[in-house]
């Protein structure tokens, strides 16, 4: 196993609730602040808004706010807010704003960054979405069968 880590930056967001974070992906005006601050709301933290730093390291994936924007994020139609971040988090679940669920319960998908696979939620028209995300990075969710 190396222990020598690989990075890169990708446009998204990235909050977090204690070390399991979330990026959300998406086109330009897909929601990925908006969802970003719903998340905060409900108790979240913020790791980056619209450019996420990434680390592997092992089998880990580690993402990072840019230090000029750290703690800082886009609320449209009001402006730039300061909120409540953390340096890094360990990145559990991609949620990809422009991709439809496929099924009510589906089953189980994956993207690949860096070389992981981490599990995919397709996230465009979920009622609730932020909400419905907090309680999955609490861990409370029962284990969902692969593709």
């Amino acid at each position: 196993m190396s222990t020598e880590a690989v990075g890169h930056g990708t446009h998204c967001s990235c909050v977090a609730l204690g070390n399991n974070a979330l990026l959300i992906t998406g086109a330009s005006g897909s929601g990925k602040s908006t969802l970003a601050v719903e998340m905060i709301a409900l108790g979240c933290r913020l790791v980056a808004d619209d450019y996420v730093e990434l680390v592997r390291c092992e089998d880990t994936l580690i993402a990072a706010a840019p230090q000029k924007t750290a703690g800082l994020i886009e609320a449209h139609g009001i402006g730039i807010l300061k909120a409540d971040h953390q340096s890094n988090a360990v990145v559990r679940y991609i949620v990809d704003l422009d991709e439809p669920p496929k099924a009510r319960l589906p089953a189980s998908a994956t993207r690949n960054m860096l070389g992981l696979d981490l599990e995919l939620i397709a996230g465009h028209g979920i009622h609730a979405l932020a909400s419905k995300l907090v309680i999955l990075l609490k861990g409370a969710r029962l284990p969902v069968a692969p593709a």
